[in-house]
């Protein structure tokens, strides 16, 4: 056997990226066998111990596998409003009932209010939506607000709005919700808006 080639670590070339089959020299402190202590391992093995071997920003987004963190992973409490980027889940739906099951549905105008209070002003009105329990011969129509200023929503039945982002006034405004009934005496009527 060839005697071995003895090296100052100072003197080795140095490695400048990392393959998983690349190799350390390692002290195996489980071995109780003293002549077997030292080993080698590839890359790939090496493992993180400690939590605090992890600096701040080392693990950044572009890092994690697609669908690695899931709801195991996040503990109670740990997100809030502040650390949504969108707001849709701060959402609140109002729901008024404007006619009766049974009850016909006439043209009215402020069949009721919305007063705005302190939680919805400056908000956005994000979709409205109505539906009739027995349909008529022609829409109905329902306007949140003069002329529908915050929303307005047409129908025969159910129907919602596609998304709107309009801004509710100040605290203390009073809304009228107005109804337009369609033909053939329709009853029963529900209105709704999203606020977000």
């Amino acid at each position: 056997m060839p005697e071995p080639i003895l090296v100052k670590i100072s003197d080795l070339t140095e490695l400048f990226s990392t393959a998983a089959a690349d190799q350390f020299v390692i002290l195996d402190a489980s071995e109780t066998n003293e002549t077997e202590k030292v080993k080698r391992v590839r890359m790939e093995l090496l493992k993180l111990t400690n939590s605090d071997q992890l600096v701040g920003a080392i693990v950044t987004l572009a890092n994690m596998t697609a669908n690695s963190v899931d709801s195991p992973q996040i503990i109670a409490g740990a997100v809030d409003a502040v650390h949504l980027s969108d707001q849709t889940i701060a959402r609140n739906l109002l729901y008024i009932q404007l006619f009766g099951v049974g009850e016909l549905v006439v043209t009215t105008t402020a069949k009721a209010y919305v007063w705005v209070n302190s939680h919805m002003a400056g908000k956005k009105v994000k979709k409205v939506g109505m539906g009739l329990v027995t349909a008529g011969s022609s829409n109905t129509t329902v306007q949140l607000g003069s002329s529908g200023a915050y929303g307005s929503i047409s129908g025969n039945g159910y129907a919602e709005s596609a998304d709107l982002n309009i801004s509710l006034p100040a605290v203390g405004t009073k809304i009228p919700i107005n109804v337009t009934a369609g033909g053939g005496s329709p009853k029963g009527l529900d209105f709704w808006f999203v606020v977000g």
